[in-house]
């Protein structure tokens, strides 16, 4: 028998996060940790177990924000019980179901992958600049490549 599912750890918290407020957010988060910080791989949730380069951030690790989006979206308020109950998920995905502003565009019903966040969603400028940073850093990138990965990915799209 498969225990109860604690929806108040995979709702939505009740509230908007203003796209300026995430982005500010996110600058603090690159600067409390350090630009040339980089996620240590022992942190990393491996999606396939006998894969070790299927590795992706966990946004909770040890009662603490541990990965960019994860610390960002902690700075907003997002509760990290909240965040612990979205691993797995592409930060865009987390962000819009926190409530980061305009982050993603229409839902996409697939197959879940999730490595491949076009399985879960049409992501806009916002979702894939998100998105940039958190590939950068779950591929070794320091957090300051991930800012870089993050300001590049909005400035392509205008």
């Amino acid at each position: 028998m498969t225990a109860p599912i604690d929806l108040d750890r995979i709702m939505a918290p009740p509230r908007t996060i203003l796209w300026n407020d995430f982005v500010d957010a996110f600058t603090d988060a690159v600067n409390e940790r350090g630009r040339d910080f980089t996620y240590p791989k022992s942190w990393m949730y491996l999606a396939d177990p006998t894969d070790e380069d299927s590795g992706q951030c966990m946004y909770v690790r040890d009662g603490q924000a541990a990965c960019i989006i994860g610390l960002t979206l902690a700075k907003c308020g997002v509760p990290l019980d909240w965040l612990s109950g979205h691993e797995g998920l592409p930060g865009a995905a987390v962000c819009r179901d926190a409530g980061v502003e305009g982050v993603l565009g229409s839902e996409v019903h697939t197959e879940h992958c999730p490595m491949d966040c076009s399985g879960h969603f049409a992501p806009n400028p916002r979702g894939l600049a998100i998105n940039a940073a958190q590939g950068t850093q779950d591929g070794g990138g320091t957090w300051g490549q991930a800012q870089v990965s993050f300001h590049s990915a909005l400035a392509a799209v205008g």
